[in-house]
């Protein structure tokens, strides 16, 4: 019987320098039908000559194109050009061990009736493939797993899942006709995109069943990079977003309360970063042209026309004032 094929779709943008390592780890896997649609978003290196070297050598390899969109796009790009009946995402840094593809296929065939199928993961340093991590700070005084385990459907994932995203992007194998039912990445979402994936993935009440094997793992690699107050912003007012998008659709009291708890959260955190860089007015300008459209409070929409105004003084004063009454009132509700 042939096994089935899976598509593999990575999106790249300036990592030709990775591509060698990435290329070479699937071809030391040992499920051999696969396809690699690899997506380049208009990268300014030599990725495209790079990818045609590899895809000249091996017909899996195939090339992709797109404008500069970003990873979910290029990933949905992926997902319509894909020929294969389960899609496993990959980031172009990033490895799979060797029989991950093989035991997710052995799983699918155990439970035919599954959508997704999970593994585990590590963390490893760049240049450094050998010491293996659970958190991305690599330490492993304080190193323990985050992902939850879980496995079921919508009564089972769901109380993981709103607390906080269950798994990194290129964990799951997932059937291909289960995507084109439930939908692709929302390019409008500039973080936690793969968590509304699977948020969606368990409302719809899909089966997800977690690969235990050791051999199983997504790798993960750690850049010296730092997370700037503008990503940070966009990370929490993407989980403001989802958070607004779910809410209602949560039938059981008490986990409703709790992921109303993580959307108000996500608006103290923001408005905490708004405080830190309560100076950069280039900064709080475009921050808040995204927070109001997601969320037009009275206040936000005054800081703008104060900005707008030039009125420096007033915005900063207005902008003190309201992050003590909100860090009072969260310090409060969560003594």
């Amino acid at each position: 019987m042939t096994e089935p094929k899976i598509s593999i779709i990575i999106p790249c943008y300036n990592y030709a320098h990775f591509l060698s390592e990435c290329f070479e780890n699937l071809k030391n896997q040992s499920h051999t039908n696969w396809e690699c649609l690899i997506v380049d978003n208009a990268s300014t290196d030599n990725s495209k000559d790079v990818i045609h070297s590899f895809a000249a050598l091996d017909s899996r390899i195939k090339y992709l194109y797109q404008p500069i969109k970003g990873p979910s796009a290029a990933r949905n790009l992926g997902i319509k050009e894909a020929k294969g009946e389960i899609v496993q995402f990959l980031d172009a840094d990033d490895l799979l061990q060797a029989n991950k593809l093989k035991n997710g296929i052995s799983i699918f065939n155990n439970h035919p009736d599954a959508a997704i199928v999970y593994s585990d993961m590590r963390y490893f340093a760049h240049g450094n493939k050998n010491e293996l991590f659970y958190a991305m700070q690599l330490n492993k005084i304080h190193d323990k797993p985050w992902m939850c385990y879980a496995q079921g459907q919508k009564k089972e994932m769901l109380p993981d899942l709103l607390k906080a995203n269950i798994m990194v992007i290129s964990s799951p194998l997932i059937k291909k006709t289960a995507l084109d039912e439930i939908g692709y990445f929302d390019e409008t979402l500039a973080y936690n995109e793969d968590w509304e994936l699977w948020l969606r993935f368990a409302f719809a009440d899909k089966k997800f069943i977690l690969d235990k094997e050791k051999d199983s793992m997504t790798l993960i690699r750690v850049h010296k990079t730092s997370h700037s107050s503008n990503n940070a912003f966009k990370m929490f007012l993407a989980g403001l977003r989802i958070g607004y998008r779910y809410e209602n659709l949560i039938d059981d009291s008490s986990l409703k309360n709790k992921f109303k708890k993580k959307t108000a959260y996500a608006i103290y955190s923001l408005e905490k970063i708004i405080f830190e860089k309560r100076n950069d007015l280039s900064f709080l300008n475009e921050s808040l042209e995204l927070l109001v459209k997601v969320l037009p409070h009275k206040k936000y929409l005054t800081w703008l026309n104060l900005i707008e105004q030039g009125d420096k003084s007033a915005l900063i004063n207005s902008i003190r004032f309201n992050y003590l009454i909100s860090y009072l009132k969260f310090t409060i509700k969560n003594a």
